[in-house]
């Protein structure tokens, strides 16, 4: 099933915004991380970000 919700404007522009960074301010960060998922790769022209899981 594929899930969509609205990103923020900087998730389309900024490739920070799509860091594995463990850091308070990063909540999107921390919710992929937790659950055990971490981005592979970003391109940001084609909107694709693939995420694989973490071991």
């Amino acid at each position: 099933m594929r899930r969509s919700s609205p990103l923020p404007p900087s998730a389309h522009y900024l490739r920070t915004w799509w860091g594995n960074t463990v850091n308070e301010t990063r909540v999107q960060a921390h919710a992929w991380l937790t659950a055990s998922w971490r981005v592979e790769s970003v391109d940001l022209a084609r909107k694709l970000v693939t995420f694989t899981r973490s071991a």
